[in-house]
């Protein structure tokens, strides 16, 4: 049985009708020969689909500033050349996942040389971003036809990883893992239920990034090189699926951590960013988070006072290290942009990947906070101490969470990348004026063809209801 890789996968089964039935689009019924056929006394035939051709690429020289498409068994080579162009031109500058492109120019020529399942996820996700960017100018019989090509590349992309899983080659395969997550992002522009968020991208790129073994980071080989690209640009997905649910990571454990602490030392220093330390730590958050609901919920009523007690003062002082190392950390991100004003990731005199970071710095220091200020073992009169912001730290964190945020969003970051911190601060956003600025972010985010958004404002206008 075929495995499931995205949401579309479940379409409904291929017609079994037969030729004739096919051709007059009636039910085909009774078998071989069917009733129809047996009625008009014609020969009954199994309706074959046209086979396609394979694809073929030409041939390619590496060069950094053009791509010459490979030939494409889409409607022809020259969609293909206009989807890629579109991709190129138009789609990654406006959805950077760090202070690079998601692909850089050689990297995506190897990867259309090498995959066919990429080739076709591009050709989806620049089909359906043009119907989304232009719906309100371009003719409906022309949004039809690109909404059915990029589901139509989408089925074929699926096909091919599928074929790949099935020979047991995905994981020997270089590419794979950013076709698979470009169609995670296809599906999470598609979908506006929010239920894609949560199953075929936070998930599914989990799974993607824990197919690789941890010691495979410090690896120089290419395969290993793509794949360790692939985790740095990708695991604030896991972090962050990990951090909205409250649930555990394997980042968190003790051969990823010791990995990336190997990682940063001799020829992978040249890797380091403030950014990889703080997405470093994060998932000690998720686990405190954790270990505070499993103690209020199940644990505090089968210790004795005493006993609570000490346990609350112990996830308390464990908050208040944390905290500590937020600090530890900021301080080191201001010495970095000092020394260092002219970083290569540098876009128009800004470092995203250090903007990033600083969204996720104060997000994370509200989240801190709301580890145990919603539960009254930290704030009944008495309580031990814990890492508890007064309310006019978190307005400065929102504020700040705010100007970093439409920064980021000028400079080209991809809107899905701001869903944890807006997230967090639309939670704890009083004063309507900050709620309504949540809302326009995420409306923005929306409008640039990421229609979850459109699910955490409806989460958000809930919770502002409810309180």
């Amino acid at each position: 049985m075929l495995t499931r890789v995205g949401p579309y996968d479940g379409r409904r089964a291929r017609r079994k009708r037969c030729t004739a039935c096919a051709k007059r689009k009636i039910k085909c019924q009774g078998g071989l020969p069917c009733d129809y056929c047996t009625k008009t006394k014609q020969t009954c035939q199994p309706n074959i689909p046209k086979s396609r051709p394979a694809l073929v690429f030409v041939s390619q020289e590496t060069q950094m500033t053009t791509i010459n498409a490979p030939q494409s068994t889409l409607a022809s080579s020259n969609d293909f050349e206009k989807d890629l162009a579109y991709f190129t031109a138009c789609f990654l500058p406006m959805n950077l996942f760090s202070g690079q492109l998601l692909l850089e120019c050689n990297d995506l020529q190897a990867m259309l040389r090498a995959s066919p399942a990429s080739q076709y996820a591009i050709s989806a996700i620049s089909s359906l971003h043009r119907c989304l960017t232009f719906m309100s100018t371009e003719p409906k019989n022309i949004q039809h036809q690109g909404m059915c090509r990029a589901m139509e590349s989408y089925s074929q992309s699926v096909n091919r990883i599928q074929s790949l899983i099935y020979k047991k080659t995905f994981q020997s395969e270089p590419y794979t893992v950013w076709s698979t997550f470009l169609l995670g992002i296809f599906e999470l522009m598609r979908d506006n239920t929010g239920q894609n968020w949560l199953k075929h991208f936070l998930s599914g790129t989990c799974a993607i990034i824990r197919l690789q073994h941890p010691s495979s980071l410090v690896l120089q080989d290419e395969h290993s090189i793509q794949r360790r690209r692939f985790f740095l640009s990708t695991r604030i997905f896991e972090i962050s699926r990990s951090l909205i649910f409250t649930e555990p990571t394997f980042l968190a454990d003790p051969s990823w951590t010791e990995a990336l602490s190997l990682l940063w030392v001799g020829e992978g220093l040249a890797l380091w960013h403030p950014k990889e330390a703080l997405f470093d730590i994060l998932p000690k958050f998720s686990h405190l988070g954790i270990c505070a609901l499993r103690f209020v919920h199940t644990e505090a009523a089968q210790l004795s006072l005493v006993d609570q007690y000490a346990r609350t003062e112990s996830l308390g002082a464990e908050g208040l290290s944390l905290r500590r190392a937020l600090q530890e950390w900021q301080e080191l991100a201001t010495q970095w942009s000092i020394a260092i004003p002219h970083f290569a990731n540098r876009t128009d005199g800004a470092d995203i990947d250090l903007l990033i970071a600083q969204a996720y710095f104060h997000a994370i220091s509200i989240y801190l906070s709301g580890i145990f200020d919603y539960h009254v073992p930290w704030t009944k009169e008495g309580a031990p101490c814990a890492p508890i912001l007064p309310r006019h730290e978190v307005e400065h964190h929102i504020a700040e969470i705010f100007g970093f945020c439409k920064a980021l969003l000028n400079a080209g970051v991809a809107g899905i990348m701001l869903f944890f911190p807006l997230r967090v601060t639309g939670a704890r956003s009083r004063q309507v004026q900050d709620q309504n600025e949540v809302l326009s972010f995420f409306r923005e985010i929306s409008q640039r063809g990421y229609s979850t958004a459109t699910t955490l404002v409806a989460e958000l206008c809930t919770l502002w209801g409810s309180s």
